[in-house]
């Protein structure tokens, strides 16, 4: 799961669809459950993925 939450925390969220980033966070959050040192680091990579994830609902709801 290391190598999972390394890519994780390098991937450009700007260029993930909706899908993409829901499969993030789900991954992260499993992640995070099992190691407490990687629960402590996540919040930072959880904020971005919500942002983006926000960011998407706002464009389909303008459409």
């Amino acid at each position: 799961m290391a190598f999972i939450y390394d890519y994780l925390r390098h991937l450009d969220v700007s260029k993930l669809t909706a899908g993409e980033v829901s499969q993030c966070l789900l991954y992260l959050h499993h992640i995070s459950k099992r190691n407490a040192e990687v629960e402590g680091e996540s919040g930072a990579i959880m904020a971005k993925l919500n942002t983006r994830l926000a960011e998407l609902r706002k464009e389909k709801n303008a459409r």
